[in-house]
C-alpha cells in the first residue's frame, strides 16, 4: 500500500450501508473523468487514421489494439485487483493510460499509443468494478452499478459529442483534452478507500496461474456466473462491432464526418443511461430475470435501425438499443460480482468477465472488420448480416437460460 496516498475519513472495514457514500462518490468521479478521456481519444485516433488515409480496415485494427491486453493479461490483473488495495490499482490503471497518452506526443504510433492506454484500461477495469461490494452491501449492489454505469455512460455521452466536434476542428486540441481527464481523474484516485486486501498473495506466475485457473473453473461451473460472463460478452461485442459499422455507414451512406458518428454514438449512450437507472431502480437479484427480455428488445431494435431509411427516425431505434443494452448489462455486471465475491476473489473473477468480453470482442472485430475491408458487401447488408447474427445469439442465451431455470426457486 502505498503510504503517501490521503486515508480515507470513512469507515472501511465494514461495508458502508449507505449507496452515496463518499468511497462510492470518489469513484463515480474517477471514473467519470476517466472514461471520459478514453472516448475523446478514441475520436482523436479515429480521426487521425481517417486524415491519415490508413484504409477501412484501421478503424478495426485500432479498436483491436485496445483489447489486446484485457486478453494476454487477464490473470496478472485479477491477481493485483485482490491482492492491492483496489484504489491503489486504480491509481496504477490511469498512470499507464496517461503515459500511454503521452507517447503520442512523442511521436509514437497511434495503434501503439492506444494498445498502451488499453493495458492502462486492463489494470484499472477489474478494480474499478470490484471495489463496489467493498463500499456497498450486496442489497446496494446492482444500485451501484448502475451509477458506475451512469457514470461511464454520461462520460460516453460527452466524450463522444465533445470529442467528435474537437478532433474534427484540431486534433491536439482533443488529445490535449483527454491528457488533461486522465490527471483529474488520477486525483481523484489518490482519494478512494484503501481498503486493505483480504488476502495478500505473492506475486508468483505459478500461485498466479493455479488461482486464475481455481476460479475460472467455479465460475464456468457456476450457472449464474457463465449466463453473466457469456450475456456481457454478447453484450460489449455488439456495441463495439455496432460502433465501428456505423462509423462505416456514416462516412459511406451520409458522406459525414467523425462529428455525425459522435452524435449517433450519442443516442445510443443516452438510451444506456436510462436504461441503467431503470436497472438500478427496478431490478433486484431476485427479479434479475427481467433483464433477459431487455436482451431481446434490444436486439429488435439493431433489427429497426438497419431498415429505417430516414436518418431522423433512426435516431428512435438507436435510443432504445442503448435503453434495453443498459437494463441488459447493469444486473449481469452486478450478479458476477455477487458471485465472484462468494469465492473472495472478486477481481479475478472480474477479469475473467474481461477475458471472454474481449476475446469475444476481438472475434467480432476480426469478423467484420475483414469483411469490411476485403469484401464488396455493402454496409447496410453488413450490419443486416450483424443484427441477424446478434439475434440468433440472444435468443439462444434468452431460451437457455428458461430452460435451465436458473433464475426459478
Amino acid at each position: 500500500m502505498n503510504k503517501n496516498v490521503p486515508k480515507s475519513p470513512i469507515p472501511v472495514t465494514k461495508t458502508n450501508k449507505k449507496l452515496f457514500n463518499r468511497g462510492i462518490t470518489t469513484v463515480l468521479k474517477a471514473q467519470f473523468f476517466s472514461a471520459f478521456a478514453v472516448n475523446v481519444l478514441f475520436f482523436a485516433f479515429m480521426e487521425i487514421i481517417h486524415r491519415e488515409n490508413f484504409g477501412k480496415e484501421a478503424t478495426y485494427i485500432l479498436q483491436g489494439t485496445y483489447v489486446l491486453f484485457y486478453i494476454f493479461l487477464a490473470p496478472l490483473v485479477g491477481h493485483l485487483a485482490d491482492n492491492l488495495s483496489k484504489g491503489y490499482v486504480l491509481f496504477i490503471g490511469n498512470s499507464i493510460k496517461i503515459i500511454g497518452l503521452a507517447l503520442l506526443f512523442a511521436g509514437v504510433n497511434p495503434f501503439i499509443c492506444y494498445a498502451i492506454v488499453g493495458l492502462g484500461a486492463s489494470v484499472y477495469s477489474p478494480a474499478k468494478f470490484g471495489i463496489l461490494s467493498e463500499l456497498v452491501s450486496n442489497k446496494l449492489l446492482i444500485k451501484a452499478n448502475g451509477l458506475i454505469e451512469a457514470a461511464t455512460i454520461i462520460a460516453i455521452l460527452l466524450g463522444s459529442a465533445i470529442g467528435g466536434i474537437v478532433a474534427e476542428i484540431n486534433v491536439f486540441y482533443a488529445i490535449t483534452l483527454a491528457f488533461a481527464s486522465f490527471l483529474i481523474a488520477l486525483i481523484f484516485n489518490l482519494f478512494i478507500p484503501k481498503i486493505p486486501p483480504k488476502h495478500q498473495d505473492k506475486l508468483n506466475l505459478g500461485i498466479i496461474l493455479k488461482k486464475f485457473t481455481i476460479v475460472l473453473r467455479r465460475l464456468l461451473t457456476d450457472k449464474k456466473a457463465r449466463f453473466a460472463i457469456f450475456g456481457t460478452s454478447l453484450f460489449w461485442g455488439a456495441m463495439i462491432v455496432l460502433k465501428l459499422l456505423i462509423n462505416d455507414w456514416v462516412r459511406e451512406v451520409l458522406g459525414e464526418g467523425i462529428e455525425k458518428v459522435s452524435q449517433l454514438t450519442l443516442i445510443v449512450g443516452i438510451g444506456i443511461i436510462l436504461g441503467s437507472v431503470l436497472a438500478a431502480i427496478t431490478i433486484t437479484q431476485r427479479n434479475i430475470q427481467l433483464s433477459l427480455w431487455a436482451g431481446i428488445g434490444m436486439s429488435i431494435s439493431i433489427i429497426l435501425f438497419i431498415i429505417q431509411d430516414n436518418l431522423c427516425f433512426a435516431y428512435i431505434p438507436l435510443l432504445f438499443i442503448g435503453i434495453f443494452g443498459g437494463i441488459f448489462l447493469v444486473p449481469l455486471n452486478a450478479l458476477l460480482q455477487e458471485r465472484g465475491n462468494k469465492f473472495k476473489n472478486t477481481g479475478t473473477a472480474i477479469a475473467i468477465q474481461y477475458l471472454f468480453e474481449h476475446c469475444f470482442i476481438a472475434l467480432v472485430i476480426i469478423i467484420f472488420g475483414a469483411l469490411s475491408a476485403f469484401t464488396s458487401i455493402h454496409i447496410t447488408y453488413l450490419m443486416t448480416i450483424f443484427a441477424g447474427l446478434f439475434f440468433i445469439l440472444i435468443l439462444t442465451l434468452f431460451v437457455y437460460i428458461h430452460t435451465q431455470k436458473l433464475f426459478i426457486k
